[in-house]
């Protein structure tokens, strides 16, 4: 399972189910809305890619790849996923939209 740096920076995560209806929120928002999924977790890449390592019964299996190894196997796409990307719903919270898995900021 590749890991891109060190590990340390952050993905923000959301559950698929709120993605999904934050979608059909999007589709009948105003032009020029804008909206972030997210959960409130956003976990170090590092424990992702641990996660997922062991789901796919991989463990011991990751790889740690610098920026420039991973663009050239994943094409430049992959500078996006060495970013720190932490995010938070405090926006839909005050506005009261949240949903029964997470919350949906707008």
């Amino acid at each position: 399972m590749p890991c891109i740096g060190d590990g340390s920076n952050h993905w923000a995560l959301v559950q698929v189910d709120d993605i999904a209806e934050l979608y059909v929120l999007a589709l009948n928002a105003p032009a020029g809305s804008v909206y972030a999924g997210v959960s409130g977790q956003n976990l170090p890449l590092a424990d992702i890619t641990r996660t997922l390592s062991h789901a796919a019964r991989c463990l011991g299996r990751n790889e740690w790849l610098t920026r420039a190894e991973a663009v050239q196997r994943m094409g430049p796409i992959t500078e996006a996923s060495a970013f720190d990307k932490q995010f938070t719903g405090a926006r839909a919270r005050r506005s009261e939209r949240t949903s029964a898995n997470g919350d949906l900021s707008s």
